[in-house]
């Protein structure tokens, strides 16, 4: 078998899938099947499109590895060994060395909490950056008010944020508040920015008055009132104060002297209620003001009023008299009595003395309004993904009394990309605001509009729907499997379920997992292989039908380990390593019946499963062979031949072509040294057992002549040196 990796050095850009190839090429004259292993990374990172490469003969082929490094991964360099090797030969194999260099990416998100703040003077908004990407990252912090209105201020102004954490600056905004009317919006552009990430969300200050408006028209109706009692005491005054009536008058007419008729003795009043023509409640804040009709038809003003909250008012202290009526609100059509445009239509209103008119009602109609603003998708979305904004008038309830509810008003739905405007909407009323996209959560939230009101919606940001996966689990022959667990991971996302063993056998769901996301399904039971299935999840996907094929079984494994004389060798350790799984044995150090010294055996091994199975003996060179089983089975002769971790050197010194006894021969590698004799049987022979692979010097000394040869020891080397010494 021969390989080729391309390349052996790949850029990695987190999240992505990164595809190495390995070229195979079958140099054996039989079918073979290649598979691969991947150790230095995290396993669930690693898939395999194809398990087992199938070659004939002098045929070539390409055997892919996917590898998807989560998001947040360091930035870095990461040495990974890819072992390819033989499902029917586990001597045929190779390993290749791979560098993967994890690029970095820069990804954040920004959100503010609150978005929308109502206070006087200042206020303060929290700006949450998190940092999606894999390398620490500095965000320098802006808060900016386009009308130079507001001070705004942010703290820290650089922001440091750790991969797959997030960071909070707080931004603090103050300026002057208004004196009188309503609340006033004002807009707060915060960013945060690094690199080429320019990240900006708009935070909403509504600041309130110090004198709200209410007080104001309070205090303008009390003002009101005090002008005409003092007009009216003044002309009162003058008329007292002028000449006597001409006209004869009986002389004990004024006999009484002068008297003043107070104004409560004659004085009437009027009562009524405003409410909205779109909702039919009460409205608060109605300037209602009384004209009183003259004898030549003209108007003057005689008193006026403000309604309270349920809308009903009160005018009190009028003298008797025709009268027409006035309602003025911001926001609202001038209206007179009863529905009327002008004075001259209104209906003329008689108050006698001491007189009360109840029951003056009448409806007013807002000015249309409209609802602007924006709503935006995360950044995970396809970009120019529509969203359906719909608007819906909120109405009342049935009517107490029995008669049918009006007709419900028709939503108003616009397609967009960001923008939203809605224009000409009645009001006053309540509209309920629901933004909608595929794949993405709703949002549905209620605003109120007051008479002719722009309304303001703040950016609305949906977040992708939660997904599912379902799908059924089965055996080899088709059969659903229960008590089959399916754990569903993707970073720190870790969700579990398990196939029921009763009713629907073999299903499984899990859901509420955050999307889009990259999944890894896991599936799990005894005496059954597992399987690892890796998919993507797209924005609130509900992925169905992803099924699994569980191969249930063991193998087993038998051989034998000799010396390389052929010998069996007992007490060899066999140890059987795949994955998560690992087993040991040993071979037998005595004979038995159809077995010998030496052999072993090896069972339960979970299948399908590719085994490393490593033979260790003290005094001889670990020995690995690879083992693949796709279907239960057994694999006999799985055998090695073990080589001695140590040599010997043996040799016979001669002198003048015969045999020395006792000459003295040193065997040194530098540091130690050890010293032996020629012995006289086997005459002139020396012996160093257990000899550590190395190089050394051989020094053999005799009768004053002296030899020094240089050794190259390898493991399980018998090296024989004879050597021959001069003569004196």
């Amino acid at each position: 078998m021969r390989t080729e990796l391309h390349p052996p050095e790949v850029p990695v850009t987190p999240g992505d899938v990164t595809i190495i190839e390995i070229e195979v090429a079958n140099t054996a004259e039989v079918i073979d099947g290649v598979t691969a292993r991947v150790e230095g990374i995290d396993p669930t990172w690693v898939q395999f499109p194809t398990p087992v490469l199938s070659l004939f003969p002098e045929t070539t082929g390409t055997l892919p590895i996917h590898v998807r490094f989560p998001p947040t991964t360091v930035v870095g360099d990461y040495l990974v060994i890819i072992t390819v090797e033989s499902t029917i030969d586990p001597a045929r194999r190779s390993t290749h060395d791979l560098w993967l260099h994890v690029d970095p990416i820069q990804s954040a998100t920004l959100r503010l909490r609150p978005s929308v703040a109502t206070k006087g003077k200042r206020a303060m908004f929290a700006a949450i950056v998190t940092n999606d990407g894999n390398v620490t990252t500095d965000f320098t912090m802006t808060a900016v008010d386009e009308t130079r209105v507001l001070d705004c201020t942010a703290h820290p102004l650089t922001l440091t944020v750790l991969p797959g954490a997030a960071g909070v600056a707080e931004i603090q905004v103050r300026g002057p508040r208004p004196w009188f009317g309503q609340p006033i919006a004002r807009t707060v552009e915060i960013g945060a920015a690094t690199g080429d990430i320019r990240l900006r969300e708009v935070a909403t200050f509504n600041q309130k008055p110090r004198i709200p408006r209410g007080l104001l028209t309070v205090a303008l109706l009390a003002g009101i009132v005090a002008l005409w009692a003092a007009i009216f005491l003044v002309g009162v005054d003058l008329i007292r104060g002028g000449n006597d009536p001409a006209k004869a008058v009986a002389v004990n007419f004024n006999s009484g002297g002068v008297q003043d008729v107070p104004l409560a003795a004659v004085a009437g009043s009027m009562l009524g209620k405003v409410t909205a023509t779109s909702t039919g409640e009460g409205l608060e804040r109605i300037t209602v003001e009384a004209f009183r009709v003259t004898a030549t038809g003209d108007t003057e003003l005689s008193g006026s009023a403000g309604t309270a909250e349920d809308g009903t008012y009160t005018l009190a202290s009028l003298l008797p008299g025709s009268y027409v009526l006035r309602f003025t609100a911001e926001g609202f059509d001038e209206l007179w009595y009863p529905d009327a445009t002008t004075p001259a239509a209104a209906a003329p209103i008689e108050l006698d003395p001491l007189g009360e008119v109840p029951g003056l009602d009448v409806a007013m109609t807002g000015q249309g309004g409209s609802f602007v603003g924006t709503v935006e998708l995360p950044d995970s979305a396809v970009p120019g993904q529509p969203m359906t904004v719909t608007l819906t008038q909120l109405v009342e309830e049935a009517p107490q009394d029995g008669s049918p509810p009006p007709p419900p008003p028709v939503p108003m739905v616009q397609e967009t990309t960001g923008p939203v405007s809605f224009e000409g909407l009645v009001t006053p009323a309540t509209y309920r605001v629901t933004v909608e996209a595929a794949g993405f959560e709703p949002q549905s939230f209620d605003q109120t509009l007051t008479g002719g009101q722009t309304g303001v919606l703040n950016t609305v940001r949906l977040g992708a729907a939660t997904g599912s996966i379902s799908g059924t689990v089965r055996s080899s022959d088709g059969a659903p499997l229960g008590n089959v667990k399916v754990t569903v991971t993707s970073g720190d996302i870790e969700k579990e379920a398990t196939t029921p063993t009763a009713g629907n056998v073999g299903s499984f769901l899990v859901d509420g997992l955050d999307t889009p996301r990259t999944y890894v399904l896991t599936f799990e039971t005894a005496g059954f292989s597992s399987q690892t299935i890796a998919l993507d999840l797209g924005a609130g996907e509900a992925r169905a039908g992803v099924d699994a094929v569980l191969t249930g079984g063991t193998g087993s494994i038998t051989g034998t380990a000799t010396d390389a004389g052929g010998s069996g060798l007992g007490g060899v350790v066999v140890t059987a390593t795949g994955g998560d799984f690992s087993a040991d044995t040993a071979t037998l150090t005595t004979a038995g019946a159809g077995v010998g010294v030496g052999s072993y055996t090896m069972s339960d091994l979970p299948t399908p499963g590719f085994y490393a199975v490593t033979f260790s003996l003290s005094g001889y060179v670990s020995e690995t062979r690879s083992v693949g089983f796709l279907v239960p089975g057994r694999q006999s002769d799985v055998s090695v031949v073990m080589r001695r971790s140590d040599a010997t050197i043996i040799g016979t010194v001669r002198q003048g072509g015969q045999p020395v006894v006792g000459a003295a021969v040193q065997l040194s590698d530098g540091l130690t040294s050890r010293t032996t004799a020629t012995a006289s049987v086997p005459n002139g022979g020396y012996t160093f057992t257990g000899v550590t692979p190395g190089s050394y010097t051989l020094t053999v000394t005799s009768s004053g002549v002296r030899r020094i040869l240089l050794v190259q020891v390898l493991a399980g080397d018998a090296l024989v040196r004879d050597v021959a010494l001069g003569v004196p």
